[in-house]
């Protein structure tokens, strides 16, 4: 079983965007007075994740810039949609095509440009909840994808000759378009 967790930037670590250098912004901005960030949209896909699905989906309700969760449900026959329903905002069944055509179907179902990717299995530490509400907004109009680092872990253990390596999860819908 494969268990990941999105989390923060660890200490000494440069923030490194996907498609744009963010570095030298984030370092200016530590003065700065933030604001909160746009309306930013909570996007799963998901099946038979009922094991891990609540821990992810209570880790998004957390974070003060989550406007909306949406959760696609491909056909689960355990728990999920029932427990994804308990705490999202939305649930829909989509019949699983395969990854790239079900993720883009998932971000044009947010109402929200800016949309947040987590997977069932994944988490939103506090430390990278507070760092997206602190992001200034210029960052938003600046860039139009994030990475962050994730940490990766098998049986239960942190495997650490897998990183923490990065993902895109932060992204502006209208200026991406996932592969």
């Amino acid at each position: 079983m494969l268990r990941t967790q999105a989390f923060g930037l660890m200490a000494g670590e440069t923030p490194a965007p996907l498609i744009h250098h963010l570095a030298p912004l984030l370092e200016s901005s530590v003065d700065m007075i933030s604001s909160m960030p746009p309306r930013i949209s909570l996007c799963m896909l998901a099946m038979n994740e009922a094991d891990k699905i609540r821990h992810a989906l209570e880790s998004a309700r957390r974070c003060p810039w989550c406007d909306e969760i949406i959760v696609f449900d491909s056909g689960s026959t355990d728990e999920t949609p029932a427990i994804a329903r308990e705490l999202a905002d939305r649930v829909e069944h989509q019949p699983w095509e395969n990854f790239a055509a079900n993720r883009q179907k998932l971000l044009a179902a947010a109402r929200n440009d800016w949309v947040f990717i987590l997977d069932a299995d994944e988490e939103i530490g506090p430390s990278l909840a507070a760092e997206i509400a602190s992001l200034p907004d210029e960052a938003f109009t600046r860039h139009a994808m994030f990475t962050m680092p994730r940490r990766n872990y098998l049986l239960g253990r942190h495997v650490r000759a897998w990183g923490p390596d990065r993902v895109a999860r932060l992204l502006d819908r209208t200026r991406v378009r996932w592969p």
